[in-house]
């Protein structure tokens, strides 16, 4: 289910989800010593086709899709090894909640260890509405408070071992032999050798980043409108929309959508703007970009992409918009991915010679190619 980080496993339905975690809990309830003792392995979600025995897939495949299988780690230290973020505290009634990062960026599921360190179960999180026994939750917390998942979602827990044994009491630190507490505490567990957390990039870090990012850029899709919805992309046309892709072979294919909503094909030729070799426009600009500071985040793709500003000359936009004044300044905003790539470039203020001063332009990318 690690997929779901990049195609969030569009062919896998909830029935399909479910029936994989069943599966692996019939096959560990039945090789456990029960609560107290250990996890029989591997611990595994599984789609695509059936599994014979608990780590191998069926070598027979159904004619469509292939059989896809994740093992879970089965300790905490292996989670941890894994990149699995140890919280340490331990929630009453739940376990301690390991995540991979924050939980709008990454696997759709967390993971729940003891205080033995094994692995008791998986909390299942989805946005889009799930049937029972899934429900609806506005967020996830755990001890103090703390917020595992932030925003409403779909959830389902699923348990290997009794949860209410999770975490250990006070007792048992003290030594009674009791190694398991019910609902008595929220006791700090021993930590599992966490890994210190990745220090945030700063500002000019992250435009350090797309810069060289961008300049390798060979292929993308692009949309380019303006603010508000329906306003002209520019002075004395009726162009509203413009959209295209960038082949690596440098080819430009443009569809432009007029105010009566009037689609035609296009060559860049009769439009004020150009989008040859736009990832190394894109790169200049973003090089170019003067007193960059932070801004709001936007969704973008159903993820949060940070979000820099700063201000720019016409002539650092001329290779987008070859008719711009070159003194002139404007306010540009860019919101990049992770991967340094940019996903939107608002760029607002009078450029050329016919511009009024609110003018606002947006460029939407996507379909990324190197």
């Amino acid at each position: 289910m690690v997929a779901l980080r990049s195609n969030r496993w569009l062919q896998v339905s909830a029935t399909g989800i479910i029936a994989a975690v069943i599966f692996t809990v019939v096959g560990i309830s039945l090789g456990s010593g029960g609560p107290e003792g250990p996890l029989v392995g591997p611990v595994a979600f599984a789609t695509g086709g059936t599994v014979d025995q608990m780590g191998e897939a069926e070598s027979r495949r159904p004619a469509v899709g292939q059989t896809t299988q994740v093992d879970l780690p089965f300790t905490a230290a292996e989670a941890v090894a894994a990149g699995w973020i140890d919280p340490v505290l331990c929630s009453v009634g739940r376990g301690r909640y390991f995540q991979k990062g924050p939980a709008d960026e990454v696997e759709p599921y967390v993971l729940m260890y003891n205080s033995l360190e094994n692995l008791i179960g998986v909390y299942l999180f989805s946005e889009t509405e799930m049937p029972p026994p899934w429900q609806q939750m506005d967020e996830l917390k755990s001890v103090g408070r703390t917020k595992i998942v932030d925003f409403a979602h779909w959830g389902l827990f699923v348990y290997f071992q009794d949860p209410l044994r999770a975490c250990r009491t006070t007792e048992a630190a003290e030594g009674s032999g009791n190694v398991f507490g019910g609902q008595a505490s929220q006791k700090r567990s021993a930590p599992t050798a966490v890994v210190p957390p990745t220090p945030t990039p700063t500002t000019g870090q992250v435009l350090e980043s797309v810069v060289a990012r961008m300049a390798k850029v060979a292929s993308l899709s692009f949309t380019l409108t303006g603010e508000p919805e329906g306003a002209p992309l520019s002075a004395g046309t009726e162009v509203q929309k413009v959209e295209g892709t960038l082949a690596s072979s440098g080819a430009v294919t443009l569809t432009v959508t007029g105010s009566a909503g009037t689609v035609l094909e296009a060559t860049a030729g009769p439009l004020p703007f150009s989008f040859e070799s736009l990832g190394a426009t894109l790169s200049g600009i973003a090089g170019a970009l003067a007193e960059p500071v932070d801004t709001k985040a936007e969704w973008i793709d159903n993820r949060p992409k940070r979000g820099i500003s700063g201000t720019v000359l016409g002539r650092d936009l001329s290779s987008l918009v070859p008719g711009v004044v070159a003194d002139a300044r404007a306010a540009v905003t860019l919101w990049v991915d992770d991967e340094g790539r940019i996903r939107r470039l608002r760029i607002q203020g009078a450029v050329t010679p016919d511009d009024p001063p609110e003018a606002v332009r947006v460029l939407n990318l996507s379909g990324y190619g190197e």
